[in-house]
């Protein structure tokens, strides 16, 4: 074999060792990658268990409370989050009871609501109208922007997911709709599903975007919150507050009677799982409302 040809084959043989050597390394990283593909999993399916197990406990705890409702001793509708309150829940899974009707409905609400509510929190009225333009743009059928609102051409011009011109179907729409991004403290205030607002529940600002209700009718309701006193009605209500006060309320009685409600109508509990290193979540939510002397669960959610 001449020198030439030795220098050929041992040349050959080198590649053909760099070949498996990298076929190797590729394979390795594919099953690493397998791997921790199937841990993931494995931890996400846990974090599921972790966050159902957390909400079935939650219902059964919630289920023997609400059986023993006043006048018994129990704890009221009104209370039930305090029922879970000092619960000794696995530390591996969060839990939050809150009652509906905390939040003004983003997809009900009117262009007056919008902006009593931003104005509660002190927003300039330039931007109050641009937001509730905008929003208002953003849920409805058609593409004419309004004054102060954004339509298609400014969110594509933008590169920005465009209106749904229609229905937010979740809260977290609402980041989407232009200025919302920019004012996360909103994100307390707006959600959607439930157009009626709990009257000792709901945030004040919340209250503050209902008809009649002005600034004595809103300390009123501090007031009583700070005391721990519910009212059965709009009309117990109102007479705490002086004569001006509770004409003004009264008098929108009648557009009231859709918007607000002594009590929460339903509430909501949601479980946070996590399992795995980096740890990963599963969320769990569902919609208790009463039926009889207990409560049943009406909706089941469940994300990622």
């Amino acid at each position: 074999m001449t020198r030439d040809s030795r220098g050929f084959a041992l040349l050959a043989v080198l590649w053909a060792l760099a070949g498996v050597v990298v076929t190797g390394a590729v394979a390795a990283t594919s099953g690493r990658a397998a791997l921790a593909a199937a841990r993931n999993r494995v931890a996400l399916v846990r974090a599921g268990w972790l966050a159902e197990g957390c909400v079935e406990r939650a219902l059964a705890v919630i289920g023997v409370a609400a059986a023993l409702r006043e006048p018994s001793g129990g704890v009221p509708w009104s209370d039930l989050d305090q029922t879970t309150r000092n619960q000794p829940w696995p530390a591996d899974c969060r839990l939050d009871v809150i009652p509906a009707g905390q939040v003004l409905d983003a997809n009900a609400a009117t262009r007056e609501q919008l902006v009593r509510l931003f104005d509660a929190v002190r927003l300039l009225p330039a931007q109050a109208d641009s937001l509730a333009d905008a929003l208002l743009d953003w849920r409805d059928a058609d593409s004419l922007s309004r004054p102060h609102g954004a339509e298609r051409k400014w969110y594509r011009d933008r590169s920005r997911f465009p209106p749904r011109d229609g229905p937010l179907a979740d809260a977290r729409e609402i980041r989407r709709v232009r200025g919302f991004d920019l004012l996360p403290e909103l994100d307390s205030l707006l959600g959607i599903g439930d157009r009626r607002v709990a009257l000792h529940h709901a945030r004040l600002p919340v209250l503050a975007s209902l008809p009649g209700f002005g600034h004595e009718a809103l300390a009123l309701a501090a007031d009583l919150r700070r005391q721990g006193i519910r009212t059965g009605d709009l009309i117990s209500f109102a007479s705490g507050l002086a004569v001006p006060a509770r004409e003004a309320l009264l008098a929108r009685a009648g557009e009231l009677a859709t918007l607000l409600t002594p009590e929460p109508e339903a509430w909501i509990i949601t479980a946070r799982g996590r399992a795995g290193n980096p740890a990963l979540e599963a969320v769990m939510e569902v919609r208790l409302v009463r039926s009889g002397p207990g409560v049943v669960v009406v909706r089941r959610r469940v994300w990622p």
